[in-house]
């Protein structure tokens, strides 16, 4: 089955631009249904060197 992940509330999080807020869908023929929606309060990124 397709989907398909829509995102926005973008933000600087650990010096990195990511979005805070987001939802995921699967899409059907007669378009897309939402089966998740979630919103990220803080990031934090340990980077390999």
């Amino acid at each position: 089955m397709p989907w398909q992940g829509r995102f926005s509330a973008y933000a600087v999080q650990g010096g990195m631009l990511i979005p805070m807020a987001g939802e995921l869908a699967f899409v059907f023929a007669d378009g897309p249904r939402v089966y998740w929606r979630g919103r990220a309060k803080q990031a934090e990124f340990k980077l390999a060197a």
